[in-house]
Protein backbone atom coordinates (compact mmCIF):
# COMPACT_ATOMS: atom_id res chain seq x y z
CA UNK A 1 0.00 0.00 0.00
CA UNK A 2 1.13 3.30 -0.88
CA UNK A 3 2.42 5.75 2.07
CA UNK A 4 -0.46 8.58 0.71
CA UNK A 5 -2.94 5.89 0.90
CA UNK A 6 -1.66 5.00 4.48
CA UNK A 7 -1.29 8.58 5.60
CA UNK A 8 -5.13 9.22 4.19
CA UNK A 9 -6.36 5.69 6.45
CA UNK A 10 -4.14 7.06 9.20
CA UNK A 11 -6.27 10.49 9.72
CA UNK A 12 -9.75 8.78 8.67
CA UNK A 13 -9.45 5.61 10.98
CA UNK A 14 -6.87 6.25 13.64
CA UNK A 15 -9.55 7.39 16.42
CA UNK A 16 -11.67 4.24 15.83
CA UNK A 17 -9.45 2.09 15.69
CA UNK A 18 -7.55 3.13 19.05
CA UNK A 19 -11.12 2.95 20.42
CA UNK A 20 -11.69 -0.47 19.17
CA UNK A 21 -7.61 -1.74 20.63
CA UNK A 22 -8.79 0.32 24.28
CA UNK A 23 -11.50 -1.72 24.59
CA UNK A 24 -9.93 -4.85 23.74
CA UNK A 25 -6.76 -4.26 26.42
CA UNK A 26 -6.71 -1.65 29.35
CA UNK A 27 -3.17 0.39 28.67
CA UNK A 28 -3.80 3.77 27.00
CA UNK A 29 0.23 3.56 26.03
CA UNK A 30 0.35 0.30 24.88
CA UNK A 31 -3.39 0.70 22.55
CA UNK A 32 -1.39 3.65 20.50
CA UNK A 33 1.87 1.03 20.07
CA UNK A 34 -0.90 -1.75 18.53
CA UNK A 35 -2.18 0.72 16.11
CA UNK A 36 0.61 2.42 14.80
CA UNK A 37 2.63 -1.09 14.53
CA UNK A 38 -0.89 -2.14 12.58
CA UNK A 39 -0.29 0.84 10.18
CA UNK A 40 3.17 0.28 9.55
CA UNK A 41 2.17 -3.62 8.84
CA UNK A 42 0.08 -2.18 6.34
CA UNK A 43 2.83 -0.71 4.34
CA UNK A 44 3.64 -4.54 3.33
CA UNK A 45 0.71 -5.31 1.78
CA UNK A 46 -1.17 -4.13 -1.21
CA UNK A 47 -4.59 -3.35 -0.13
CA UNK A 48 -7.88 -2.12 -1.90
CA UNK A 49 -9.42 0.93 -0.14
CA UNK A 50 -12.12 -1.75 0.14
CA UNK A 51 -10.44 -4.39 2.59
CA UNK A 52 -7.96 -2.04 4.62
CA UNK A 53 -10.16 -1.15 7.42
CA UNK A 54 -10.73 -5.01 7.65
CA UNK A 55 -7.70 -5.57 7.62
CA UNK A 56 -6.13 -3.63 9.91
CA UNK A 57 -8.97 -4.62 12.44
CA UNK A 58 -7.42 -7.96 11.77
CA UNK A 59 -3.94 -7.19 12.25
CA UNK A 60 -4.70 -5.35 15.63
CA UNK A 61 -6.27 -8.56 16.97
CA UNK A 62 -3.70 -10.53 15.66
CA UNK A 63 -1.09 -8.65 17.41
CA UNK A 64 -2.91 -8.01 20.74
CA UNK A 65 -3.31 -11.76 20.37
CA UNK A 66 0.46 -12.55 20.05
CA UNK A 67 0.97 -10.23 23.05
CA UNK A 68 -1.10 -12.33 25.23
CA UNK A 69 0.35 -15.65 24.44
CA UNK A 70 4.22 -14.06 24.68
CA UNK A 71 2.77 -12.80 28.05
CA UNK A 72 1.19 -16.46 29.05
CA UNK A 73 4.14 -18.16 27.72
CA UNK A 74 6.52 -15.88 29.89
CA UNK A 75 4.41 -16.52 32.94
CA UNK A 76 4.47 -20.07 32.63
CA UNK A 77 8.47 -20.22 31.74
CA UNK A 78 9.29 -18.44 34.85
CA UNK A 79 6.97 -19.69 37.06
CA UNK A 80 8.04 -22.28 39.73
CA UNK A 81 5.17 -24.59 39.47
CA UNK A 82 5.49 -24.55 35.58
CA UNK A 83 5.92 -28.67 35.67
CA UNK A 84 2.91 -29.43 37.72
CA UNK A 85 0.93 -27.00 34.87
CA UNK A 86 2.03 -28.90 32.62
CA UNK A 87 1.08 -31.92 34.00
CA UNK A 88 -2.30 -30.43 34.88
CA UNK A 89 -2.89 -29.87 31.18
CA UNK A 90 -1.76 -33.38 30.16
CA UNK A 91 -4.21 -34.82 32.89
CA UNK A 92 -7.42 -32.97 31.81
CA UNK A 93 -10.41 -34.02 30.21
CA UNK A 94 -11.53 -30.57 29.49
CA UNK A 95 -12.04 -30.42 25.62
CA UNK A 96 -11.86 -26.71 25.54
CA UNK A 97 -8.06 -26.61 27.67
CA UNK A 98 -7.12 -29.64 25.79
CA UNK A 99 -7.49 -27.45 22.51
CA UNK A 100 -6.17 -24.31 23.96
CA UNK A 101 -2.93 -25.93 25.03
CA UNK A 102 -2.47 -27.66 22.15
CA UNK A 103 -2.93 -24.45 20.19
CA UNK A 104 -0.58 -23.00 22.12
CA UNK A 105 2.23 -25.98 20.84
CA UNK A 106 1.76 -25.09 17.46
CA UNK A 107 4.66 -23.15 15.93
CA UNK A 108 4.06 -19.39 15.31
CA UNK A 109 2.65 -19.62 11.66
CA UNK A 110 0.41 -22.26 12.34
CA UNK A 111 -1.07 -20.88 15.25
CA UNK A 112 -1.33 -17.69 12.85
CA UNK A 113 -3.32 -19.59 10.00
CA UNK A 114 -5.77 -20.91 12.67
CA UNK A 115 -6.43 -17.69 14.33
CA UNK A 116 -7.18 -16.12 10.63
CA UNK A 117 -9.39 -18.60 9.66
CA UNK A 118 -11.35 -19.78 12.57
CA UNK A 119 -10.85 -16.49 15.67
CA UNK A 120 -11.13 -13.65 13.14
CA UNK A 121 -13.29 -15.48 10.61
CA UNK A 122 -11.57 -14.85 7.48
CA UNK A 123 -11.70 -16.78 4.18
CA UNK A 124 -8.70 -17.64 2.09
CA UNK A 125 -8.78 -14.69 -0.32
CA UNK A 126 -8.60 -12.24 2.34
CA UNK A 127 -5.34 -14.49 4.15
CA UNK A 128 -3.85 -14.69 1.12
CA UNK A 129 -4.12 -10.72 1.01
CA UNK A 130 -2.49 -10.63 4.17
CA UNK A 131 0.13 -12.82 3.82
CA UNK A 132 0.96 -12.64 0.40
CA UNK A 133 0.05 -15.75 -0.70
CA UNK A 134 -2.62 -17.55 -3.12
CA UNK A 135 -5.83 -19.05 -1.72
CA UNK A 136 -4.71 -22.15 -2.66
CA UNK A 137 -1.64 -22.13 -0.53
CA UNK A 138 -3.43 -20.82 2.63
CA UNK A 139 -6.15 -23.49 2.20
CA UNK A 140 -3.22 -26.11 2.25
CA UNK A 141 -1.64 -24.55 5.09
CA UNK A 142 -4.62 -24.28 7.53
CA UNK A 143 -5.42 -27.94 6.49
CA UNK A 144 -2.06 -29.16 7.50
CA UNK A 145 -1.90 -26.40 10.48
CA UNK A 146 -5.57 -28.03 12.02
CA UNK A 147 -3.89 -31.32 10.82
CA UNK A 148 -0.75 -30.68 13.30
CA UNK A 149 -2.99 -29.20 16.25
CA UNK A 150 -5.26 -32.56 16.36
CA UNK A 151 -2.14 -34.49 16.26
CA UNK A 152 -0.63 -32.70 19.50
CA UNK A 153 -4.27 -33.04 20.97
CA UNK A 154 -4.41 -36.59 20.77
CA UNK A 155 -0.57 -37.28 21.04
CA UNK A 156 0.79 -35.30 23.79
CA UNK A 157 -2.64 -33.40 26.07
CA UNK A 158 -5.45 -35.46 26.49
CA UNK A 159 -4.52 -39.29 25.89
Amino acid sequence: MKKEQISVLYEAHYCSLLSFTKSLISNHHDAEDIVQEAFLICLDYDLTSKNSLKVLYSIIQTIISKRKHADLDYQLATSHNSEEYLSSFQQSSDFKTCIKNAYKRLSPSDQQIIDYSIIQNLNSFEISRILNISPAAVRKRLQRSKQRLGEIYNKELCF
